[in-house]
């Protein structure tokens, strides 16, 4: 039987591919296309890690460090982290403060951590939240891997960003939408061991839905 060799996922050109998609993907490389040849070294790049390394608050030069390279690993939401205003056309604000919501088929549990979810923005905010089954201003439901929106009204059309399974990307959320029959929905990645209940504690290796929520009800 042939045999092929490939390089290790560890391997120097690995890395530095890896760490290129990630720069473009979340908002800190632009103008570069599809070249991942850059080097690790090269004055873009370094510009372009020290831009991450500021945002997460990682002591860094630009350089390509342990700590560095753990954030960037760690699953996380899938929107960009420094959005370029000129080319997000669909970026909208709500035009009321009193706002509904729904979670998909969820349970109790699940609907109880939503809700407090909610209420945290609540409190920080001037905007109210409810929730409303059939037709809410925001709807959360878990999607997998290539889906499309929930809301019947976009006739089953395929959600732009994709998930990668367990791992890497843990949901993703839509601005207001400028089309006012649309709702504005919340994906999460059904292929992640989530820990849904408020108080309990986590289990080893699980993602808090609190946690994720949270952070994806504030886009």
């Amino acid at each position: 039987m042939a045999t092929t060799t490939t390089n290790s996922p560890s391997s120097p050109q690995d890395i530095n591919t890896e760490i290129i998609l990630y720069l473009q993907k979340y908002g800190y490389l632009n103008n570069i296309g599809n070249n991942t040849q850059l080097s690790i070294g090269s004055e873009k790049l370094k510009q372009a890690i020290a831009l991450f390394q500021e945002y997460y608050q990682i002591q860094g030069d630009g350089s390509l460090n342990d700590r560095t390279l753990h954030q960037m690993r760690k699953p996380r939401c899938g929107l960009s982290d420094i959005p370029h205003h000129e080319h997000d056309t669909g970026i909208h604000k709500w035009t009321k403060i009193n706002l509904t919501w729904n979670f998909h088929l969820a349970n109790a549990n699940i609907l109880k951590t939503t809700e407090f979810a909610f209420s945290l923005w609540a409190a920080n905010s001037s905007l109210t939240f409810e929730r409303e089954i059939l037709n809410p201003d925001i709807l959360i439901s878990y999607r997998s891997g290539t889906h499309t929106y929930l809301d019947h009204k976009r006739n089953a059309e395929i959600c732009p960003s994709s998930f990668d399974g367990r791992g890497g990307v843990l949901a993703h959320a839509f601005y207001p939408s400028r089309n006012p029959n649309y709702i504005t929905e919340i994906h999460i990645d059904n292929a992640e061991a989530w820990h849904i209940y408020l108080h309990d504690k986590i289990p080893f290796n699980s993602e808090r839905l609190l946690h994720t929520l949270t952070h994806e009800i504030g886009h």
